[in-house]
């Protein structure tokens, strides 16, 4: 999920359920009642720790402008004495 401070853009919010592989190209808009949506300049590549932006829409990676964002994530790193998760999709 991931929302621009200081627009008026309605989080976009992309799962592992909408695309299985990267670039994550669909996602939902979190305030809107529309369906899934695709930009040709919003994608995203989910990692084994994290995410990396690969779009340049304002709504999600563009320059001068602050982000608000969370992630969720089904097998989480662990600590100590705990298996590394597998970065599969």
């Amino acid at each position: 999920m991931i929302k621009s401070h200081s627009d008026g853009e309605p989080w976009t919010i992309f799962d592992r359920a909408r695309d299985t592989y990267n670039p994550a190209e669909k996602f939902m808009l979190g305030n809107e009642n529309s369906a899934e949506t695709t930009i040709s300049t919003v994608a995203v590549d989910f990692l084994s720790n994290g995410f990396k932006l690969r779009g340049t829409d304002n709504r999600m990676n563009a320059d001068d402008i602050i982000y608000m964002f969370a992630a969720f994530a089904k097998h989480p790193f662990g600590g100590s004495g705990v298996a590394v998760a597998p970065a599969v999709l």
